[in-house]
């Protein structure tokens, strides 16, 4: 039986540099149910959304890491009266007329309300939906490059929020970085360690890689993309370590994307463990057939969630 997803509090927490206060969204439980898994490690879960790890602040605009902020407070949230979800619309991506003719689809609201809904991302997109419900418009989203995830309303009897501060409840929450801004936070020196370093290059990289998960965007080469993300995958492959199965995986990808498929395939020709063996032999099949696009792994289907019972 899969877990359900059940959201935990709202944790505000305060930007470092001008103490501007964010919200944060927990999670107490989730699901893989309904991923999509890409070559170069991305996976794309409606019922288990991704946060981010490092954000910008939308008052100083300096960068900083969710993790290490100071938790000013929580909103608990309140027992649910009934079991009805949100959709949350993070990022429109570069489909904005797709993203809004679906959410016309679904909602029956004029252009006007649409275009005016977009302009506050992040933004409660949908609300008072069945868990089916909010999966479907979740991936349908998800399928014209938004960034979109559902999540349980939770309310007292009114529908209000008990005891909170109203300034927690007037904070943002913490948004994604854009590749660019990505890119710029590693120039500042924000990361203190190597595991920071390489998480702001696989989500530098992954952003570049972006547009090519949708079905009908040609896939350009890296040696045609910017050379600050052509120059962020180039280092990333050539400074992940190899010893951890995963980190292997991710640094013979970067090696077939960036056409060294000769350095990939020898990278594949190492012996891993069960669940990393599926995935190294159909990366080291690309390779050596000399395909460096994108590619969704074969335990992935294209498919709409099952209905809850």
């Amino acid at each position: 039986m899969l877990e359900e997803m059940i959201p935990g509090p709202e944790l505000v927490i305060a930007c470092p540099a001008c103490r501007a206060l964010h919200r944060y969204d927990s999670l107490r439980s989730g699901n893989t149910f309904g991923a999509w898994r890409w070559t170069d490690g991305r996976v794309v879960s409606p019922m288990l959304p991704d946060r981010p790890s490092i954000t910008r602040c939308h008052q100083c605009g300096g960068f900083f890491w969710v993790y290490r902020a100071e938790e000013v407070g929580s909103i608990e949230n309140a027992p649910l009266d009934k079991s009805v979800y949100e959709v949350l619309l993070e990022q429109v991506g570069a489909r904005r007329v797709e993203v809004m003719a679906r959410l016309r689809e679904h909602s029956k609201q004029g252009l006007a309300e649409v275009k005016a809904l977009l302009a506050r991302t992040p933004v409660v997109a949908a609300r008072n939906l069945s868990e089916h419900e909010a999966q479907r418009l979740v991936l349908s989203l998800q399928e014209v490059g938004a960034s979109a995830s559902l999540r349980r309303q939770v309310s007292d009897a009114e529908g209000t929020f008990v005891e909170t501060p109203p300034e927690w409840m007037a904070a943002p929450y913490v948004t994604h970085l854009t590749e660019q801004e990505l890119l710029a936070a590693l120039a500042a020196g924000v990361a203190e360690s190597w595991e920071e370093a390489s998480y702001l290059r696989i989500q530098a990289w992954w952003a570049s890689n972006e547009p090519f998960r949708q079905q009908d965007v040609p896939w350009v080469p890296w040696a045609e993309r910017a050379p600050e993300a052509r120059e962020n995958l180039r280092a990333l492959a050539d400074r992940l370590p190899v010893e951890d199965p995963f980190d292997l995986l991710m640094k013979a990808e970067a090696f077939r994307e960036l056409e060294r498929f000769e350095e990939a395939i020898a990278l594949l020709r190492t012996r891993l463990p069960e669940d990393f063996a599926r995935t190294a032999g159909f990366l080291r099949e690309l390779a050596e057939q000399r395909i460096a696009e994108l590619r969704l792994l074969p335990s992935t289907e294209r498919r709409e969630p099952e209905r809850s019972p």
